[in-house]
């Protein structure tokens, strides 16, 4: 049987179709346009600045899938019901409570980075952070993993470290994109 509507392909070709488009008005013509033919290309590995805003959502969406897939396994042995996972309660084992808190601060900060990494690539200024950018989410998947180990002093001490190191990078990359630093 035919299904009818869209494929995925066709659903997701659109999207990168109006992105161009977007980048194409925005950006005032053809050179912002073959940027982001280039980016968008089929079969083209992402460099380094694209790479790390994949990294960061993969990174967060990992962390809702192991959340989500927790709680399945609780509906689907019994221990609990669908319905007793209270948004503005505590409720759970202590990592699964940090595991959630984890995925929020990964959250709150994913816009914030994809901000700064989206206009410098609109912009075509990634110079002065591509050669650390990968940093980033190497530093979120530590911040969050530790988080998640334990809460004791170490841990937060730890945590916060690389949380303040990813911290320092965004302000670096907001300011060379406001060309107040770089090369």
């Amino acid at each position: 049987m035919r299904r009818r509507g869209r494929t995925r392909f066709e659903a997701g070709s659109d999207s990168v179709i109006l992105t161009v488009v977007f980048l194409f008005v925005a950006g005032g013509g053809n050179a912002c346009f073959r940027s982001a033919e280039q980016l968008f290309r089929p079969m083209n590995l992402p460099g380094p600045v694209p790479l790390s805003l994949l990294l960061f959502l993969f990174w967060t969406l990992l962390l809702a899938l192991i959340t989500v897939s927790y709680r399945g396994l609780l509906v689907f042995s019994g221990q609990k019901r669908i319905h007793e996972f209270p948004a503005d309660q505590p409720h759970g084992k202590d990592w699964y409570r940090r595991l959630m808190r984890a995925h929020l601060n990964c959250l709150e900060n994913l816009p914030v980075f994809a901000t700064l990494i989206l206009l410098g690539l609109f912009m075509n200024r990634t110079q002065h952070f591509e050669q650390f950018v990968l940093l980033i989410p190497a530093f979120r998947v530590v911040q969050s993993t530790t988080h998640v180990i334990s809460g004791g002093p170490i841990a937060v001490t730890i945590r916060f470290s690389f949380y303040f190191l990813q911290i320092a990078m965004l302000v670096w990359i907001g300011l060379g994109l406001l060309g107040l630093v770089g090369y």
